[in-house]
């Protein structure tokens, strides 16, 4: 491969001239260590590729046959011979090393896999930085030169990249890892450093991505308590339907931090209704998760007028993704109707008098 070796300014600089504002240098020839210039057949003449420059830059060809890894390093001299104008001329020995890479070890700084949680609601792109610094080789001429985010510990030719959902969350620019909260959750993930040859190897990491440290970064509000009364026999009827309920919970953010789940308990912090009579009144055997809304059988026996409400109260726990949770107490009652009693606002008869001329209309 051809690579630059020296620019047209970094071989100014090697010269100091007495006259520095006239008399500029015009042209650098490359010559042999004995001063002889370079034909075709020269390995010299190869290496500096010779037959491409057309300007006063220098390139090489780093090319090098394989190694058995005891040779590390090749050196190449050379003359420059800088030339101003007017004719004066002067020369530099120059010294290539070419380093074989190949043979280097990289290994991690340290073991423990990288953490950080982050906060969804944010909206902070975290940036760690040098990654060089996470990876040390046994040749410092043989560095990582690059860095991929992968979603295994695979070897190099077999190792996968993140998901495209995955890939929003966490990538490389430049030698840097960047790590955003796009959605709840925990993602694990290496970063694989390659050198110039292929040899790898990869730093396990985790991101946490949180809906918030605590409750109060969830939901907006206590839920507080939701009190209704319905009448008895109209059968299993929808006390709330799902959108109601969601409504009684307020996020923040409920588009990635939504609510995953509803349940239904005895008492704020108390058992799961799992059996029994509440379980059976709220019909949670065949609606246990509330997603099509909480229903109640208002069947009631019937009583002997002193009993005209049944009282049914219960707990609904929402929890979001990260889990975490709200409660919301219900006061429900179902009234018992038959035993009421109606009665005129006024027991007085009701009159209306009308006048029957040719005008009135009855």
């Amino acid at each position: 491969m051809i690579v630059p070796l020296l620019s047209e300014v970094e071989l100014q600089n090697l010269f100091v001239k007495t006259e520095t504002t006239r008399c500029p240098i015009e042209t650098f020839e490359l010559l042999k260590p004995d001063e002889a210039a370079l034909a075709e057949s020269d390995s010299l003449y190869s290496l500096l590729d010779v037959q491409n420059r057309v300007t006063n830059d220098i390139q090489v060809d780093s090319t090098v046959v394989q190694t058995d890894g005891t040779v590390t390093s090749i050196e190449h001299h050379f003359k420059i011979k800088a030339i101003a104008e007017g004719g004066a001329s002067q020369l530099k020995d120059v010294k290539v090393t070419l380093i074989v890479c190949g043979w280097e070890q990289l290994s991690l700084v340290n073991q423990d896999p990288l953490s950080h949680t982050l906060i969804v609601r944010d909206n902070v792109t975290q940036t760690v930085d040098l990654l060089q610094g996470l990876f040390v080789t046994n040749d410092t001429f043989c560095p990582p030169t690059t860095f991929v985010v992968r979603a295994d510990d695979a070897d190099l030719p077999t190792s996968t990249n993140l998901t495209s959902d995955q890939s929003l969350n966490a990538w490389i620019e430049g030698s840097e890892l960047k790590l955003y909260a796009r959605d709840p959750g925990s993602i694990d993930f290496w970063v694989q450093a390659i050198t110039i040859t292929d040899k790898h190897v990869n730093q396990p990491a985790t991101l946490i991505n949180n809906c918030g440290p605590n409750s109060q970064d969830i939901w907006r509000t206590t839920a507080g308590v939701q009190e209704k009364a319905v009448a008895k026999n109209l059968q299993t009827i929808e006390l709330y339907s799902a959108a109601a309920i969601h409504g009684m919970f307020q996020q923040i953010d409920p588009t990635r931090c939504e609510i995953e789940k509803f349940e239904v308990f005895d008492s704020p912090g108390g058992t799961l209704l799992a059996a029994g009579d509440l379980y059976d009144v709220l019909d949670l055997s065949s609606r246990s998760d509330l997603m099509s809304g909480l229903y109640i059988d208002t069947n009631v026996a019937m009583t002997d007028g002193t009993v005209i409400e049944v009282p049914h109260n219960f707990a609904i726990r929402a929890t979001a993704k990260g889990g975490f949770e709200q409660w919301k107490l219900f006061e429900t009652k179902i009234v018992v109707c038959g035993f009421e009693e109606l009665s005129a606002v006024d027991p007085a008869p009701y009159t209306n008098t009308l006048d029957i001329g040719p005008a009135a209309l009855i």
